[in-house]
């Protein structure tokens, strides 16, 4: 017995050891510290399900690793990155680049297939809604299936990341924040159509935690985020983004009542207020996709990414908003004062209002956007970067504004004559 609790001391002190070696080496940094003739792949199927025409799809994955015989590393944190195309398109290969640069730097990265298409002409007000679902049910799925087979790959269950990019990121940022209950409330008939967000695609029943996200691009529904669950978060987005919007928008596709998108910035800005730590990069002037072009550009991101990273796993993650597109690297980031503005002295110039709502003692800046609603909840019209906003031709009635700004939210009800 002696010698058994010896033998588990060792091992536990031998952890420790490279856990802090880690911490002060160039491993997970902008570094490859891994040639490419290090790296294995291999590829094979997680799970299968349903796909939207009642077919059974078998569901695969491409994973790429340092090379078990040539790391001294006993368990590597794992990142499941999921693909673009709006739901419709793209593929796991899309993604191949990018997890071999996170596995040069010796994470363990998987890409993935994921049930795709829906009814574009809309015939079912939830089929947009339906294929998000598939999409994060199959991410569920694969998270499960690398857990379940942690040992063979020596993945590190406690060190767990998600990345995406567009529709991806949407996928991975439900993935952490969309809850069962929250998806029977709103939308009802899709449990009953679909299943379980976390029993389709295969067998396997273990639990996991997601320590940090990758987010590209990406937005969330805002009713899914909660402050409780929030999660590290690594961001990139342009400023210009006609197709996810950095901060907010109203998403209206094949939906019977709209909802509201939160964007990278907006997210970011929640991430924080809710005491984690968010590292968001904005490019300003530029649309979808920013830094997706050329592999020295996929390096950048990977490279702060993974810097991110290692910041979570040693304890030193930091705050910062920046629009720097200088080589990354992990020197330590001047972190940028993101705290919520107290928003105690904010109330409404007037009310009732003919053509203009204004707010005053409201320091408009890039991140503030107002929104009008009806009293049922739908957005009407929005307005960024001002404390007013105009609405002249409303009809005359009751409405709801919206004011976000720096991470703080607050509402006004407000009478249009």
């Amino acid at each position: 017995m002696k010698k058994t609790i010896l033998c588990l001391l060792l091992a536990a002190v031998t952890h420790m050891g490279s856990e802090a070696q880690n911490c002060n080496n160039k491993r997970f940094t902008e570094v490859n510290v891994f040639g490419r003739d290090s790296i294995a792949f291999e590829t094979g199927p997680y799970g299968a399900a349903r796909n939207v025409a009642g077919q059974l799809q078998n569901l695969k994955y491409n994973v790429w690793y340092p090379k078990l015989a040539l790391d001294p590393l006993a368990k590597r944190p794992f990142i499941l990155m999921v693909h673009g195309g709006g739901f419709v398109g793209g593929q796991r290969q899309d993604l191949d680049t990018l997890c071999l640069m996170f596995a040069r730097r010796g994470f363990v990265a998987a890409t993935i297939d994921y049930r795709l298409k829906y009814d574009s002409r809309c015939r079912d007000t939830l089929t947009k809604v339906f294929a998000v679902y598939r999409a994060i049910q199959d991410a569920h799925a694969a998270m499960r299936f690398f857990v379940a087979n942690a040992n063979s790959l020596r993945i590190d269950t406690s060190k767990l990341l998600v990345g995406g990019s567009s529709a991806g990121a949407g996928t991975v940022l439900g993935l952490s924040y969309m809850s069962q209950q929250e998806i029977n409330q709103l939308y009802p008939r899709v449990k009953d159509s679909l299943g379980k967000l976390d029993t389709s695609g295969n067998a396997y029943r273990v639990p996991f935690r997601i320590k940090g996200l990758f987010n590209n691009w990406g937005g969330l529904q805002k009713d899914y985020f909660d402050a409780a669950d929030a999660v590290p978060m690594i961001s990139f987005h342009g400023e210009a983004d006609a197709v996810v919007d950095i901060d907010s928008a109203a998403d209206v596709e094949c939906l019977a009542a709209p909802t509201t998108v939160w964007g990278s910035r907006t997210l970011h800005y929640q991430v924080v207020a809710a005491g984690k730590c968010s590292n968001i990069t904005v490019a300003v002037g530029a649309g979808h996709g920013i830094f997706n072009n050329t592999n020295a550009e996929k390096e950048f991101r990977v490279s702060k990414a993974a810097c991110f990273f290692k910041s979570l796993f040693c304890g030193g993650c930091d705050t910062v908003y920046t629009n720097d597109t200088i080589p990354a690297n992990c020197a330590p980031q001047v972190a940028r004062p993101v705290a919520p503005v107290a928003n105690t002295e904010w109330q409404l110039q007037r009310n009732p209002v003919s053509d203009v709502v204004a707010v005053t003692a409201l320091l408009a800046n890039s991140t503030t956007t107002l929104q009008v609603y009806d009293l049922a909840g739908r957005p009407l019209s929005t307005n960024k970067g001002s404390n007013s906003i105009r609405v002249q031709n409303l009809p005359a009635g009751a409405y709801l504004l919206q004011v976000t700004h720096l991470g703080t939210s607050q509402q006004f009800r407000f009478v249009k004559q």
